[in-house]
C-alpha cells in the first residue's frame, strides 16, 4: 500500500509541473527542466504580480503552485 500511495504522489507532482509549465509557456514563461527549472518558474510566478500574466491565470497557477509546494513536503 505505502508504495502504490508513494507513487500516487509522485504521479500528481509531476502533472502539477507538467501543467504549470505548459500554462506558464502559453504566456511565453519558460525555464528549464528539472529541479532548478520548477523552482524558477514558481519564483517568477511569486514576484509577478500581473505584468506578464492575466490575473485569473496568475490566480490559477498560484493555486498549482500551492498544491506542488504541499506535494513536497
Amino acid at each position: 500500500m505505502l508504495h502504490r500511495a508513494r507513487d500516487l504522489l509522485m504521479r500528481q507532482r509531476t502533472q502539477l509541473i507538467n501543467a504549470s509549465r505548459a500554462h506558464l509557456a502559453e504566456f511565453g514563461i519558460t525555464a528549464a527542466q528539472g529541479r532548478e527549472g520548477i523552482k524558477e518558474l514558481l519564483a517568477i510566478l511569486a514576484q509577478d504580480e500581473s505584468s506578464r500574466l492575466p490575473v485569473d491565470a496568475h490566480a490559477s497557477l498560484t493555486v498549482l503552485a500551492r498544491s506542488f509546494r504541499l506535494c513536497r513536503r
